[in-house]
């Protein structure tokens, strides 16, 4: 995973706020499971509250990718949590690598929602 796959699968407002959460150190967790195309975490919200984040990125046999997400938050999907822990991990995988994967094709996407 890395930022163009996040841009293919989230909208640019919620990775915008996404990123906004990491500035502001509101990530509190993020994590990949042993299954590769599993994400969790868990990010401070509004007030105290702390919202529970899970996205899945499933590749078929032809290449297409299938992502789906839940959030606590209201928003429920999609929303700036879940890409404060996407960006986190993308970014994070980009340092062990010693720099951003730039060179990684585009996927085909389509949408679940959880």
């Amino acid at each position: 995973m890395n930022h163009r796959w996040i841009e293919q699968f989230l909208p640019a407002e919620a990775i915008a706020l996404g990123a906004e959460c990491i500035a502001e150190g509101r990530v509190l967790s993020a994590e990949r499971s042993r299954n590769e195309g599993l994400f969790f975490g868990r990010v401070r919200g509004s007030g105290r509250r702390i919202n529970q984040v899970v996205a899945t990125i499933k590749t078929d046999a032809q290449g297409r990718a299938t992502f789906s997400s839940y959030c606590s938050c209201s928003v429920r999907t999609n929303c700036k949590h879940v890409a404060a822990i996407l960006l986190t991990l993308a970014e994070d995988a980009a340092e062990q690598r010693g720099g951003l994967d730039s060179g990684a094709s585009t996927p085909s996407v389509s949408y679940t929602h959880l």
